[in-house]
């Protein structure tokens, strides 16, 4: 289990407002890549995403079944403050849970099903990925899930899940890419 900080899921909570976007990706029953917004998706807990699926007739609900991990990407241009996580499925049968999910997502979203004809979705996360520009700090400043310190009792966290920075380019830097090949930026 991870625990993704306070200042991400508020980003991710208040994407709509911010007119921010949020996709999410799975592959379906035949092997077929799916990408989809889901405006609904939301921090149901420090650990777990919550979505609604307004058609219960939608690919995603017959695939989790079988294949039920999903990704989430997450993009702020203006400040620089990217975000992908990636977790397991389920679908909520507690009614009192998916009445919870269904409270907690965006009005709008809430709007485009008032008869609440939907499916609740939560996302287990394994792992969060969060990108920022170096050299100048989100604001507020930014952290990440962390994993639990299996190997040392007592201690709430051993590692971060992960964390990239990304510096900016001064003209003409070189950078090297994944394969270790310096890159020079057009």
């Amino acid at each position: 289990m991870i625990d993704v900080d306070e200042t991400i899921r508020e980003r991710i909570n208040r994407a709509i407002d911010a007119k921010k976007t949020l996709a999410a990706s799975y592959v379906d029953e035949h092997g077929k890549p799916h990408i989809s917004f889901y405006g609904s998706t939301h921090f149901h807990a420090p650990d777990t995403l919550g979505l609604w699926v307004r058609n219960p007739d939608n690919a995603l609900l017959r695939t989790i079944s079988t294949r039920p991990d999903m990704a989430f990407i997450y993009g702020d241009i203006g400040d620089t403050v990217y975000c992908t996580m990636e977790g397991t499925a389920r679908v909520v049968t507690d009614p009192a849970v998916r009445q919870r999910v269904y409270e907690e997502m965006h009005p709008i979203e809430r709007h485009f099903d008032q008869a609440m004809a939907g499916v609740a979705v939560l996302v287990d996360l394994q792992r969060v990925t969060v990108l920022s520009k170096a050299g100048k700090a989100a604001d507020p400043p930014l952290t990440v899930g962390f994993e639990p310190a299996a190997d040392a009792p007592g201690q709430q966290f051993s590692r971060i899940t992960s964390f990239l920075c990304i510096p900016p380019l001064r003209p003409g830097q070189p950078r090297a890419l994944g394969n270790g090949v310096p890159a020079t930026p057009a």
